[in-house]
């Protein structure tokens, strides 16, 4: 899991949350594992404390959308409301795993968290 995690980290230091916002100044930190919506999430932060992110994402992993989008066996879920102050998205895709991603408007606050599937 630590490799699933590893490459969660370095996508988004690459830029992949898409956000235009400015880049965050803080370092994402590893806060552990949750237990979520019958998943368990490894979750980082950055700009976040570690309870208010594992908070963030047991919401998000529970959480109704208000959109879901399909393509390639996967799914991307989207929310109008904001959590905890962040905007977030959630993908998944059967067999690989899923992904939460959260990120303030001004790209100072984030919260990542990855699963694997089975």
């Amino acid at each position: 899991m630590d490799t699933l995690f590893a490459t969660v980290l370095a996508v988004a230091g690459a830029g992949g949350t898409a956000t235009v916002a400015a880049p965050a100044t803080a370092a994402l930190v590893q806060c552990g594992t949750i237990a979520a919506a019958g998943k368990t999430w490894h979750v980082g932060a950055a700009g976040v404390r570690c309870p208010a992110a594992r908070r963030t994402v047991a919401e998000v992993a529970g959480a109704k959308p208000d959109r879901a989008l399909h393509a390639r066996g996967g799914e991307v879920d989207q929310w109008e409301r904001s959590f905890s102050g962040l905007r977030c998205s959630r993908s998944q895709q059967a067999r690989v795993g899923g992904a939460i991603n959260c990120t303030s408007t001004d790209g100072k606050k984030s919260v990542f968290a990855v699963y694997k599937g089975s």
